[in-house]
């Protein structure tokens, strides 16, 4: 007995971007069994699949890939696919333009941003989640083994946090960033299909938490930012090739800005006696997003 058809994770692909610059991702297909034991009895006699419900969870460096595709808040991620790298034996990884790779496939799909989470010496990475949808009579998840593989030469998109700041005021010493953008998917169902064919987002309800050495910070405990009063502000630093980072004014980073909110000081602990801070947002007019990001944005400093 030999292995032959083995693989190893290469990238995801929704639309025309690629995410290669991957850390894990998982395809479920989601199956609900219906299964049914009759009374008395001691054995199943009938099963069926009620409902199929596929999905891609994904975490990647690639943050401006994936918000300038999805956006805060979530949007359509076109056609989806997985993608596997076949494994030769005594060898290594197959060439890519060999049609002998794995694929999955959706041909139509939506995505969402989870979470972002970044530090000072921590990569920032994003966690993104795919529904697939069935379109029209094509299935929403088909199977390929016999595909070709997108080329790529370079991992540029990569970030570490910067200066966090409020009131126009750069709070000390944070790390630890995390973005919750909590969105909320409708995903109904309906009477006559098996799989899904729908998926949008309903609302979001974006949080931003981090940790800071600066004791001060107590001062804006329970207090409120506004746009007027100076946002509050995250920076996400852009590496450099072959260099440390970008310059303060190169237009290569991202900022996060969110308008109105509230900051809430949730707790003092360890021998550094770190606060850890969580920052509740919300539209301050109703129609203006209560998170915003800039790409390819110098650094935001006041």
């Amino acid at each position: 007995m030999s292995l032959t058809k083995t693989s190893q994770l290469y990238a995801v692909k929704l639309g025309s971007t690629l995410f290669h610059m991957l850390q894990d991702a998982a395809l479920a297909s989601n199956v609900q069994d219906l299964i049914e034991t009759p009374v008395g009895s001691t054995v199943p006699l009938f099963n069926s699949a009620l409902q199929v419900r596929p999905d891609v969870a994904y975490t990647t460096d690639q943050l401006k890939s994936a918000l300038t595709l999805l956006g805060v808040a979530g949007g359509d991620a076109g056609i989806a696919k997985l993608f596997g790298r076949k494994v030769a034996n005594k060898s290594g990884p197959v060439a890519i333009a060999s049609t002998v790779h794995a694929c999955w496939t959706a041909s139509a799909s939506m995505g969402v941003i989870n979470t972002i989470t970044a530090g000072n010496r921590q990569k920032a990475r994003a966690q993104i989640r795919v529904v697939l949808l069935k379109n029209g009579a094509t299935a929403a998840l088909v199977y390929a083994g016999n595909s070709a593989l997108d080329s790529y030469t370079t991992a540029i998109e990569n970030y570490v946090l910067g200066p966090i700041l409020v009131g126009g005021n750069i709070i000390e010493g944070t790390n630890d960033l995390s973005i919750a953008f909590n969105p909320r998917v409708s995903e109904p169902d309906d009477d006559y299909e098996t799989e899904q064919v729908f998926a949008a987002v309903e609302a979001t309800q974006p949080v931003v938490s981090f940790s800071s050495t600066d004791p001060d910070i107590w001062d804006l405990h329970n207090t409120e930012f506004l746009t007027a009063g100076g946002p509050l502000k995250v920076n996400l630093i852009a590496q450099k090739q072959n260099s440390l980072r970008e310059a303060d004014a190169a237009l290569k980073h991202i900022l996060f800005t969110g308008g109105s909110g509230r900051i809430v000081c949730e707790s003092v602990g360890g021998s550094k006696q770190l606060t850890r801070v969580r920052c509740v947002l919300n539209s301050p007019d109703g129609t203006t997003a209560p998170l915003t990001a800039g790409i390819d944005v110098a650094l935001a400093l006041t």
